[in-house]
């Protein structure tokens, strides 16, 4: 189920809903509903609050979010800014990070080629502690 959220991810830049992903693994719908809340208590992905809507698949976020990463095939959004970083090399290409800097608000982009970015002043500047990310992940 999870390899089927990340190949509709992969596919099309968006979340599969529980029926795509029931047609995807030919599975009833109950089991799809039933595996989604396995990984979201396992954190293999994060459901929407109060709903079996696929959130996150680390690296990627289902909703718009302030770290977007546009490839050759189509753009996508991070969850964070650690999480653009993670988009290129999965799906083995370069691509273009867009993120608004915390520091001074201006509008960035950071070209990102398949081996990773190059040497530079850039900083990924994290407010919440890695070990508190878990908290509340819509803002971490």
């Amino acid at each position: 189920m999870r390899l089927a959220v990340y190949r509709a991810f992969v596919a099309t830049g968006k979340a599969p809903s529980a029926a795509d992903v029931a047609t995807a693994v030919g599975a009833p719908a109950a089991d799809v509903l039933a595996a989604f809340e396995r990984l979201d208590a396992g954190r293999g992905i994060v459901l929407e609050p109060g709903t079996h809507d696929v959130w996150l698949a680390n690296p990627f976020s289902a909703t718009p979010t302030g770290f977007e990463v546009q490839t050759a095939s189509r753009r996508y959004y991070a969850a964070c800014g650690w999480d653009t970083l993670g988009i290129i090399p999965l799906l083995h290409e370069g691509g273009t990070v867009f993120y608004t800097c915390p520091d001074c608000d201006q509008p960035t982009e950071l070209e990102v080629p398949l081996e990773g970015p190059a040497p530079g002043e850039t900083v990924i500047y994290f407010g919440v502690p890695a070990a508190r990310w878990w908290e509340d992940l819509g803002s971490t």
